[in-house]
Parts: C-alpha cells; structure tokens; sequence
C-alpha cells in the first residue's frame, strides 16, 4: 500500500520514464492510476515511437526522472478542464521517490482505437476528436503551458470524450526550458515539431499544434504524413525539417478526404511556426469549418 491509502493493484503501463500502475483509493473507494519515476534499465520500444529524453547516467537519472514527476504534478495542479486528465494526489513514498495519483480512465487510447478500427477513421470523427483535443490545448496554452508529446498513445477516448494524458515533458512557455542544453531534442521524434528538433530553450503552443496535424493525419490515412516511418531517429528528424506531406489521394487511396480539411491539417504541418495556426481555438475554428 502506498502512503497508507492507495493498494496497488497491477502494472498498467512501462514507459522510458514512468510506471504506472492502477490502485485503489481506500479513502474514497474508487480506483485511481498511481505513476512513479521508473528504476534505472533497458527500455525496449521503437525509438521513434518513444519519447527522446536527455540520457543521465547513475544516480543523476534517478533523481531526473523524480523531476520529471514532480514537474508533471506540479503542471497539472495548475490545470482543471474537462479534456485534460485530473490529477488527485501527490506526495513522496518511503524511498523519497515522487509519485503523482490520477483519476482513472475507462476508456483506449486513440493508437489502440486506430488498431482495433477495421476501416480508416472517417472525416467526421476525426474532426470531432481535434475539436475536442484543440479545446484541451487551448486551456493548456492559455496556462502558459506546452505539453510537447501530443500523440496518439497520450490521447485517451473515453465515455465523455477525448482526455489529454501524460504531462512528464510539458514546461512553461513563458520561460527558458533548462533541459533544452547541449544539443537535446525532447519529444517524441514521429510528432516533434521541427523547432524542437532544433533544441530551442523556448516554444510555444504552436509546436502543439504541429503534432495536432500528424496525429490526424495518422487518423485519417493510418500512415505517417511524411511516408515510410521506421527509418531512424536522424532520418525522421530530416523529414520534420525538410519533407512535404503526402497528399490524401496518395496516402490514402478511396479514402474521401474534404480538400478543406487536407488544407486544415496541411497547414498545422508547416515547418515554420508563424505559417502554422497561431492558436489552438483557430485551428479549432478551420476543422469546424472544414466539416460545414
């Protein structure tokens, strides 16, 4: 038992940086999702689906990746909205390990409800979703805040809609990010805007909104927008700086895709941030409008 109040009661997810595990609050008789920094080993995951985190040999990653922990619980403390996921509790275990306690989520992650789709995702759906996932990232940037690892694995499909999961590499944008040094890239490379890729000290939402349109891209064509993706971490990010998207009529053949939409999401793909939309409710505004 955690603290006194939460019973773990099985692993539910091993990333580069996190266990997290579903528990029980014995105080209110519900379950909850318990997330800890992850120990120190090997993490097999394809490298342009995980998230590229600085590498910190020893005891010094151990007390990284504590920080990671307490950044996210301090982000989300800071955030109340019905499309981003609520935090409960937070506090430091026995081991002086940061641990950060979430409301639990019924429901699958949009790369999972991608799998289990037997045909591609229509137009529609995927509208309503960036809708909902635009609405999370409007209250998030309205915080000052970026979350810099939108993808589908940190976008939760519930009963009430779309939730916005896993804060651990969001920072404020109003400031300097210190872990942006030495030439180290932060995100995940398959939906990393082009200026994270160049290890800029500061961004803002508009890299968000770069991986908004890779992840509906990826809704609609079920491919990566630049084509083949297992091609390695350097060749991707050479993609993100360089590389045009695939029109629709390409990628997905027999797929009927408005060109007003493949318009919307083409434009959240630019490499330069100022040709992007320049806020969240504006990119909403063009899908809605793109459904009309």
């Amino acid at each position: 038992m955690l603290n006194g109040r939460y019973t773990i009661l099985r692993s539910l997810h091993v990333s580069a940086m996190s266990l997290v595990y579903l528990a029980r609050d014995t105080k209110k008789e519900c379950l909850v999702v318990v997330k800890t920094p992850r120990a120190i080993g090997t993490f097999h995951e394809p490298v342009w689906e995980a998230p590229s985190i600085p590498y910190i040999p020893g005891n010094e990653r151990n007390k990284a990746l504590n920080g990671y922990i307490e950044r996210e619980a301090f982000i989300l403390s800071s955030l109340s909205h019905p499309r981003v996921v609520c935090m409960i509790d937070a506090g430091t275990d026995g081991w002086g390990n940061h641990y950060i306690v979430l409301e639990y989520l019924e429901g699958m992650p949009l790369h999972l409800l991608r799998q289990y789709k037997i045909n591609r995702l229509k137009p529609a759906f995927v509208i309503e979703l960036g809708c909902q996932l635009l609405e999370g990232l409007e209250a998030i940037h309205e915080a000052g805040l970026v979350h810099r690892d939108i993808k589908p694995a940190n976008l939760i499909i519930t009963d009430d809609g779309l939730k916005i999961i896993d804060f651990g590499l969001s920072f404020t944008s109003l400031a300097d990010d210190p872990r942006a040094i030495d030439g180290r890239m932060i995100g995940t490379p398959l939906y990393m805007s082009p200026e994270q890729s160049y290890c800029l000290r500061r961004l803002d939402g508009r890299a968000d909104l770069y991986a908004v349109g890779h992840v509906l891209y990826r809704l609609l064509a079920e491919t990566w927008a630049y084509g083949a993706e297992k091609i390695g971490v350097r060749n991707v990010i050479d993609c993100h700086r360089q590389a045009q998207p695939i029109p629709f009529d390409i990628a997905a053949p027999g797929m009927r895709i408005p060109k007003d939409l493949e318009r919307v999401i083409f434009r959240a793909l630019k490499r330069r941030a100022d040709d992007r939309f320049q806020s969240a409710g504006e990119m909403r505004e063009a899908l809605i409008a793109a459904q009309a």
